[in-house]
């Protein structure tokens, strides 16, 4: 996944896949609310020439989980 654009204004992040054997690649957006003393993260997938997403979304989200877990995990 790469990460095509930061708004830390709008908290938000867009990111990319790449095409492969499951899919013509996706735009992913991540967006970060502050709730007080946590923080809530909405991963949204979306492929526009694709139809059925043959379980990419959930790919796509613990991808991000995975990587936000580890960088968390390095502090």
């Amino acid at each position: 996944m790469t990460i095509e654009e930061v708004d830390e204004k709008r908290g938000t992040i867009i990111a990319s896949t790449k095409t492969s054997f499951f899919g013509w690649g996706e735009d992913v957006s991540l967006i970060f609310k502050d709730l007080g003393n946590k923080t809530s993260v909405v991963v949204q997938s979306s492929s526009p020439s694709q139809i059925i997403t043959w379980g990419k979304n959930e790919v796509n989200e613990d991808q991000v989980l995975e990587g936000i877990y580890r960088d968390l995990k390095g502090l």
